[in-house]
């Protein structure tokens, strides 16, 4: 699924990332990660477009021309709006079960989660963003807005504590 973020209403990522706070904590983790990068920077990205994020990409056995078509769709769609498409890295089957305790053991979702990741930048062009662990494994493609991300402090939503 995408969900694409309209930045007409956003003058800086820190009113960004409060809007996504109040929306979810998967959103919420997507700003911060985009705050993290660009707050700092001469020039703003919500400047430039919408912000598209990927939520649960899920695709088991693809065909073979899928990545392609999938990259071209990608252009297709989000070329004239949008300033980048922002993905996290997550093995989907590993969804809540950390809580568990017959769950697999933190190497095999390292290890899954290392071979993701390279699939979505061989497949995707994707590129990581560096941001702090605690918010995950972030991918960016530019799209109409193309400074690379600067690594710079952790945000905090004014609704957090």
């Amino acid at each position: 699924m995408f969900f694409e973020w309209d930045s007409s209403g956003f003058v800086s990522a820190v009113e960004f990332l409060d809007a996504a706070d109040s929306n979810s904590q998967e959103d919420y983790e997507m700003a911060a990660a985009f705050g993290q990068c660009w707050s700092e920077g001469w020039e703003n990205p919500l400047d430039s477009g919408s912000i598209v994020v990927f939520h649960r990409l899920v695709i088991p056995h693809p065909m073979p021309g899928f990545w392609e078509t999938m990259r071209a769709a990608i252009k297709r769609e989000f070329s004239r709006r949008s300033a980048m498409i922002l993905l996290k890295a997550f093995p989907l089957e590993w969804e809540n079960r950390f809580q568990d305790p017959g769950a697999p053991g933190k190497d095999a979702f390292e290890r899954r989660l290392k071979a993701m990741t390279k699939h979505y930048q061989r497949n995707l062009g994707v590129s990581p963003m560096p941001v702090s662990p605690s918010l995950g494994e972030w991918f960016w493609l530019p799209i109409r807005f193309d400074e690379d991300p600067q690594e710079g402090t952790e945000m905090r939503s004014a609704y957090r504590i």
